[in-house]
């Protein structure tokens, strides 16, 4: 899928944690038909992880919703979604929590990083 410069610009940013950067996160999104955000996200980690959470919201001018997923691993430290958010009424926007519990991945090393909130916009 193509997008535009807001969604190009969500992949470059960063994963973070307490001793620096752990990786990248990403979230691009396009509206579809039956108030539906088409929505591609995920992360890629330095090391092996050993669970993740990860939440994606959309908020339209009227209304939003959001997806959620969590699990063990992955051993390769890449994880990539490609879900649709329904229920989104209007033009808005969407992305990844900032610095959330609910968009987290730890480590192999019990280090715990945190994305730092890719957003997209979408008509």
């Amino acid at each position: 899928m193509s997008f535009g410069s807001d969604q190009l610009r969500a992949q470059s940013q960063a994963i973070a944690s307490d001793v620096g950067n752990c990786g990248s996160s990403w979230a691009t999104g396009a509206k579809i038909a039956n108030d539906t955000v088409a929505v591609n996200t995920g992360f890629q980690v330095f090391l092996a992880a050993s669970e993740y959470d990860w939440t994606v919201y959309a908020n339209g001018f009227i209304t939003g919703n959001s997806w959620y997923t969590g699990g063990l691993g992955p051993a390769s430290g890449y994880k990539n979604w490609n879900v649709g958010i329904s229920n989104v009424v209007g033009p808005g926007w969407g992305g990844v929590p900032y610095a959330s519990a609910s968009a987290s991945v730890i480590l192999v090393d019990g280090t715990v990083c945190y994305s730092v909130g890719p957003t997209f916009t979408f008509n």
